[in-house]
């Protein structure tokens, strides 16, 4: 959940039935909010509509990421589980629109045989997001944003 088009409305991305990015819109109407239909407006770098997971069945579906300004640029980012986490630049020239170019993992350490869980907290209040990664040996490891001003 992300308010990702800023229009005070908290909008869903989640992976579409084919493992693609979509972008579910939240919207007023007359009788109420409602939520469209899925867009396919994330892209790689190659300009093809980003697909986290081409898996069919059981291997399908089980991406767990987070949509953060990582590098303090001014665009969203994502971090993304792996066996640490993954590095989702947007490279986009605009800031409504969402290329992404993985820079692979944010630190090299292992921190799961199979996926993680990121999401960003801001414990010491300097407004830079740092991150909180969920790991299946049931520890949480925090990590310092090095995008942070010294």
């Amino acid at each position: 959940m992300i308010d990702l088009n800023k229009d005070g409305l908290n909008d869903l991305v989640m992976l579409d039935h084919e493992g693609y990015l979509a972008f579910y819109e939240r919207a007023k109407k007359d009788d109420g909010i409602t939520l469209l239909p899925g867009k396919r407006i994330f892209r790689g770098e190659d300009g093809n509509p980003l697909q986290l997971n081409p898996g069919k069945a059981g291997a399908s579906g089980r991406r767990k990421f987070c949509i953060v300004d990582w590098d303090l640029d001014g665009k969203e980012d994502m971090l993304i589980n792996e066996k640490n986490i993954d590095f989702y630049r947007n490279i986009s020239a605009k800031q409504s629109e969402y290329i992404f170019k993985n820079e692979g993992m944010v630190d090299e350490r292992i921190l799961a045989g199979h996926s993680t869980s990121p999401t960003v907290v801001d414990w010491d209040k300097n407004g830079v997001p740092d991150m909180l990664i969920g790991a299946e040996d049931g520890y949480l490891y925090y990590m310092k944003n090095p995008n942070a001003p010294r």
